[in-house]
């Protein structure tokens, strides 16, 4: 369970390196994925899926599983929505009752604000055979609630770095040409988001304008990111590029590793660019951007008072110590790449090889 067939590249990347990583220790795994668009799904990963709204559906799947994996992503949360944190912990539930063991896979946990959503989910967590999180922000949160977890990370981070090929040939069917610097902008709103689009927008005019930068726009997902990069580009005097097609995280991976520096709305863009080994700025408007950024060793800016001096500060640092960026950045991956890959060895230690 978890938020996929929506498109959204992130989402769709964790449950690719979630396949991977728990066929790669029992490859007869069977799984099911609950998701918005079954035909995207059973085409992108090998799993059979049937509809997350499809209540008869789910419960015969229930009843055939010897597990419910809820995750990944920030599922338990109501910052984004106030309805979505009871959709999963209704779907958790309906696992426990029908006497699965549930486990949370590398979930990013709150903020949950309202009190009812904070006792259902303490109460549901409670009985939960496994818990994983995949920042130390989710620990904390839990504790609140006076339950532990295992300290994972995003299962995207398990994902191998692709080769160059692909990344290349996108850039060329997108008439990205010239030496200068790829500068890729990952775009999302969130209220107040404006005054951080003027930041960026002023901040790539200058990149265009003194460096030759050449900047692209990458969505994670569409339509929604596609408004946000427009939003920035209305503002912006210079050249851009904007991606308007969604792309599987294979791509998008490798088209990342082809940039000098990545400025991140989006946590799996951030998320993809260290697999990448590209230097990186998060826009920290949700506590999930700092939380990973802290552990990748990367810089990251609030929006609220966003200044374009501010973002061109933090681009310039990690073009000049580029080098020195990506050695870190490689150790740190190593830890992380080890952490995420944990959840899922836990979640076979719980279901049993043969499963």
């Amino acid at each position: 369970s978890g938020y996929y067939g929506f498109g959204n590249a992130g989402d769709e990347a964790m449950l690719l390196s979630m396949v991977q990583s728990l066929r790669a220790i029992e490859p007869a795994i069977e799984l099911t994925v609950l998701s918005a668009n079954l035909a995207k799904t059973r085409a992108n990963h090998p799993v059979s899926a049937i509809g997350r709204q499809d209540l008869p559906a789910i419960g015969m799947a229930l009843g055939r599983a010897d597990a419910l994996i809820s995750g990944a992503g920030s599922l338990l949360q109501d910052v984004t929505s106030r309805r979505n944190v009871y959709y999963y912990l209704g779907v958790m539930g309906l696992g426990l009752a029908m006497g699965k063991p549930l486990i949370v896979y590398a979930n990013g946990i709150g903020p949950i604000r309202a009190a009812a959503a904070r006792r259902l989910t303490a109460g549901v967590l409670t009985r939960a055979r496994l818990i994983t999180v995949r920042d130390e922000q989710s620990l904390r949160e839990l504790a609140t609630m006076g339950i532990r977890g295992i300290l994972s990370a995003d299962p995207a981070l398990a994902l191998v770095p692709p080769g160059p090929e692909r990344g290349r040939a996108i850039l060329r069917d997108l008439g990205v040409e010239g030496d200068g610097p790829l500068v890729l902008v990952a775009p999302r709103q969130f209220p107040g988001s404006d005054r951080a689009f003027a930041a960026l927008a002023a901040a790539a005019d200058y990149l265009v304008r003194t460096c030759r930068a050449r900047v692209l726009f990458v969505p994670m997902q569409l339509p929604e990111d596609g408004h946000a990069a427009a939003a920035i580009r209305e503002r912006m005097r210079e050249p851009a590029v904007e991606l308007r097609e969604a792309l599987p995280p294979v791509d998008l991976l490798s088209l990342t590793g082809q940039a000098r520096v990545l400025l991140g709305v989006r946590l799996h863009a951030l998320i993809f660019a260290s697999i990448m080994g590209v230097p990186a700025l998060g826009i920290a408007y949700d506590p999930k951007i700092p939380g990973f950024t802290a552990s990748a060793g990367l810089p990251s800016l609030t929006p609220g008072d966003l200044r374009a001096e501010d973002v061109l500060i933090e681009v310039d640092r990690l073009l000049r110590e580029g080098a020195a960026i990506r050695r870190e950045l490689a150790a740190r991956m190593q830890t992380l790449r080890e952490q995420a890959e944990a959840s899922a060895r836990l979640t076979m230690d719980c279901v049993g090889r043969g499963a």
